[in-house]
């Protein structure tokens, strides 16, 4: 079963700012603490290519991913959960 996703989409939200005079957007994908390949290639290279067309820079900010915080928040989640 194939769901819908929520909106709006990037790439209209892009266009908006792009039209709108922005020639820099940074992406900070929110629902993600690690890099993942899905996010990877959604921002980092549709997303950068949809950008680059339209004549702004497109980044992503970087993800948590093993930073120490990270690890000792999940550690201590598991430890109070026993």
């Amino acid at each position: 079963m194939e769901g819908r996703w929520l909106g709006p989409d990037i790439k209209d939200t892009m266009a908006k700012l792009v039209k709108a005079g922005r020639k820099k957007l940074l992406m900070i994908p929110v629902g993600f603490v690690s890099d993942n390949l899905e996010t990877a290639y959604d921002i980092g290279i549709e997303c950068r290519n949809f950008g680059s067309d339209a004549g702004a820079e497109v980044k992503i900010a970087g993800m948590p991913n093993a930073s120490e915080g990270i690890i000792s928040a999940l550690a201590n989640a598991v430890i109070a959960s026993t």
